[in-house]
């Protein structure tokens, strides 16, 4: 039995509820939830014939997390056994035998479908409709963020779980938008993982990360720390448009001068020497969406 794929310590998990029902690892009344649209929390019940887990905290508290089932029992939905279908998008051997491995010592676990690349994912999806699918955010032959937005709309129901190597909040934040069902650094505990594949087949329009409300935290901090005024943050969105210096100033009904003197106070507190440095340290610290930049166009305006 493999033990762990590559899994360190399990964190504070918060879950933003989308437009579908709310997962049963955010009853907890302590647990952070983030976002309008959730449903009654009665609605899903997700248990195991295990005892009820207790997390110690970073500050030494310790709070209720959620059922975890031991290795080889079975969870259950609504009082019968749940079965997942589950498809594996990873461009690592290692990655697909561990999953393997997980799903022969959880009964409700059946590996439907795998491969390896982007180019393959689609299809292989399609043919075999799985629940939930986990794919990484980084493919052999393309983003795991971008095969996310095709599989979400191909399938509204589908789950769909992000590995990661690399637990940068922008990486987050960018799944949070993508519209997954959850977001897992491969270093996470395996309970980890099953939790967030069992929440993404009962509520795959919801989002689930660890550490979520610390990020949260995080990008309210750093967008206080860099203080752009109203002005600023208008230029910013010009900017993210792809505006030149010109269309921005007519944009604001202001002088040439006075929107290169915006521009050039947005690009020193954002630490950049250019238009494109700028979207990328808007989009880094939160200041913007990462779906709402024009890179191309940027890049050829700096």
């Amino acid at each position: 039995m493999v033990k762990s794929l590559n899994m360190g310590n399990a964190q504070t998990r918060a879950v933003w509820p989308g437009n579908g029902a709310m997962s049963a690892m955010a009853r907890d009344p302590a647990r952070p939830v983030l976002g309008p649209g959730h449903g009654r929390p009665d609605e899903h019940r997700l248990t195991s014939n295990t005892e009820h887990h207790l997390l110690a905290q970073p500050d030494g508290n310790r709070r209720t997390a959620r059922w975890v089932p031991e290795q080889g029992s079975n969870a259950y939905l609504n009082g019968d056994p749940m079965h997942i279908r589950l498809a594996v998008v990873d461009g690592h051997t290692l990655i697909r035998y561990g999953l393997s491995e997980l799903a022969a010592h959880n009964p409700e676990l059946e590996i439907v479908a795998e491969c390896s690349s982007m180019a393959d994912a689609v299809s292989v999806v399609q043919a075999a409709q799985p629940d939930v699918v986990t794919a990484d955010v980084t493919l052999p032959d393309g983003d795991g963020l971008e095969l996310a937005r095709q599989l979400r709309d191909l399938r509204t129901d589908l789950g769909i779980v992000l590995l990661t190597s690399c637990a940068q909040d922008d990486v987050m934040f960018r799944a949070l938008e993508t519209g997954v069902s959850a977001f897992v650094p491969k270093t996470a505990p395996l309970e980890e993982l099953l939790a967030a594949i069992r929440h993404a087949a009962v509520a795959a329009s919801s989002f689930t990360a660890a550490g979520l409300a610390a990020a949260l935290f995080r990008r309210r901090a750093m967008q206080d720390q860099f203080g752009l005024s109203g002005r600023e943050n208008e230029v910013l969105q010009l900017l993210r448009r792809g505006m030149s210096t010109p269309e921005i100033a007519r944009a604001m009904s202001i002088s040439h001068s006075t929107a290169k003197t915006y521009v050039a106070r947005l690009y020193e507190k954002l630490g950049a020497a250019n238009r494109a440095q700028a979207l990328m340290a808007a989009v880094h610290y939160g200041l913007i969406r990462y779906e709402q930049t024009t890179p191309g166009r940027a890049e050829a305006l700096a």
